[in-house]
This record gives structure tokens, sequence and C-alpha cells, in this order.
């Protein structure tokens, strides 16, 4: 028989000091807010590392620096906190760490999100999730660029808009020689015909 550890929320004000966990679990940490009066903290932990788990084997997404995976236990999912805020729901702020390594926040973060029913199966209700980012993790910007990188971009772009601006001038003075020359010939040719056309003025 397995003691399940459980959580009242009405007694429940910041039990666990985050004092005690990493900087880095920390600032990669997701907050989870239930509405449920009570917390099962294996449930919680074993249903996180499954959805986790799920995610990570489609997704792809490291566990480690040298980008292998690794797979999550119970006992990998760290609970830095528990707290009550003032809507009366209970806020859970939750990392993953695997030996010295941490999850990136954003992975966990989606991987909560797409494992929400799984929560929702196992007696979590009105479950939410905030974290340190909700975009894609494939997705950069361009101010996430290093600034040599920018620097390089815009003198690249300034090279092409300045080619671009010769190219359009030289064009635009191609095309006002050939018409001029065009207008000559035709004026040469109505001259001649002129001339050709004119009846002698002097007669015998």
């Amino acid at each position: 028989t397995t003691t399940m550890e459980t959580t009242t929320m009405e007694t429940t004000t910041s039990e666990k000091p985050t004092t005690d966990y990493s900087d880095e679990g920390l600032a990669n940490g997701v907050t989870v807010t239930l509405t449920t009066e009570t917390f099962a903290e294996e449930v919680f932990k074993e249903t996180t590392a499954n959805a986790v788990n799920n995610y990570c084997s489609s997704a792809g997404c490291p566990y480690n620096r040298q980008g292998n995976a690794v797979e999550v236990m119970a006992e990998n999912v760290i609970i830095a906190s528990i707290s009550v805020n003032d809507e009366g729901e209970l806020e859970i702020l939750v990392y993953v760490q695997v030996g010295n390594e941490v999850l990136e926040g954003k992975y966990l973060l989606l991987a909560l999100e797409e494992g929400k029913e799984e929560f929702e199966s196992a007696g979590f209700e009105g479950i939410t999730f905030e974290g340190p980012t909700t975009t894609s993790p494939t997705t950069e910007s361009a101010t996430d660029l290093p600034p040599t990188l920018l620097i390089i971009f815009a003198s690249v772009g300034g090279a092409v808009v300045v080619a671009l601006s010769i190219i359009l001038l030289l064009t635009i003075v191609l095309c006002a020689l050939r018409c001029c020359q065009s207008k000559k010939k035709t004026s040469d040719k109505e001259v001649g015909k002129e001339l050709l056309d004119m009846k002698p003025i002097f007669t015998d």
C-alpha cells in the first residue's frame, strides 16, 4: 500500500520555500493553477513525467546539453512551491531536472498543455499553465539573432537596395534613349518623303 501525499488548499501557503531550488530550475519553471481543493503530489508528478515523455518523444526536445533524450521519471519533477492565490486557487511552481540538466521551460509548458486532458482525467480540475514562454521552440525572431548577423543582414539588405536602384535608373535611361532614337528616325523619314514629293519650281 502506497501512501499518497495530499495537500489541502485551505491550509497551503507557500509550503515549499523556493530558496532550496536552483536558479536555472526556477527560471524554467511553469506555474500550474488548479481549482481542486486537494492536491495529490505524487499523482501530479507522475502525470507531469508522462506528459513530458509523450511530448518530447515526438517533438524531440533535448534533456541535456549533449542533445540526448532521457526518460523523465516522477522523481525528476521538482515542485518548487505550492501556494493559494487571491482567487483561492492552488498554484504550483514546477520544473523538470534530470541530473544536473534542467528541461527548458518552453518545452515543459508545451508538454503540459498538450497533456492537459491527462491531468483532468487524473482529477486535477480547472488546470491551467503559465510558463516562461508560449512561442514555438523552433521559432526564432530577428531580435534573437547575434548582433554580428544583424549587421551583416543590414549591410546585405542595403547593398541590394542600392543595386536595384541603379538597375532601375539604367533601365529608365536606356528606355529614354531608345525613344529619342525612334522619334529621330521617324522625323528623318518624314523629311525625306516631303522632299521627294516637292514639285520643281522652274519650268522650261
